[in-house]
């Protein structure tokens, strides 16, 4: 495995030599032989540096006494979440912060709502129906479904990158997705009301 001294070592080579230091050259060629084997020279090629990296971080943070298999290996460097994976599952921590526990989605929709119903009920007392009534539980209900419909679709995001790394919604697009469904939210009192009349 001669490299030319101008060009970065594969990734495969890299992670052999990051074997050998922790392992020992010796436990690395019993379980592999001599050479890296065909099938983790293409698997590592595909993955980007800052997940191999991540890989042999969580592997060395893991106390493992034996060198690693490939799908092992590989799934320490693939999975998104927790840095401290012991065997393929997160550790939980001791104690979790109060924080940790609120949903920052379901509050800001909460607010959203909020804001949203004073300003209706304000225009109109009786938008949905007299107060206290059956009408007015179930406009609130049919409200309540579309309000939490955008919390979950805050908590999704527009997925992940290539690099595994959650994309949130702008400032911008969360009003208006909330404004969107709304409308939607809107309508469909609209015709339960309409429904309930005939």
């Amino acid at each position: 495995m001669s490299q030319n001294e101008n060009s970065l070592p594969s990734p495969a080579a890299e992670v052999w030599r990051r074997f050998t230091g922790m392992f020992g050259a010796d436990a690395v060629e019993r379980k592999y032989g001599k050479s890296i084997p065909p099938e983790w020279t293409s698997m590592l090629s595909r993955l980007k540096q800052f997940e191999i990296d991540r890989g042999i971080r969580r592997l060395l943070y893991s106390g493992k006494q034996y060198v690693p298999a490939l799908p092992e290996f590989v799934k320490l460097c693939r999975a998104i979440g927790d840095d401290n994976i012991d065997e393929g599952r997160p550790k939980l921590p001791a104690l979790v912060a109060p924080s940790a526990s609120i949903d920052r989605w379901a509050v800001e929709a909460n607010t959203h709502f909020l804001g949203y119903i004073t300003r209706r009920l304000a225009e109109d007392p009786r938008a949905w129906g007299m107060a206290g009534s059956t009408e007015q539980a179930e406009c609130t209900r049919i409200a309540m479904r579309y309000k939490n419909a955008w919390a979950e679709d805050m908590r999704e995001g527009k997925g992940v990158t290539p690099e595994g790394e959650f994309i949130e919604y702008t400032p911008e697009e969360r009003k208006s997705s909330w404004d969107d469904l709304i409308r939607q939210a809107e309508s469909a009192i609209a015709l339960a009301r309409a429904g309930a009349a005939a």
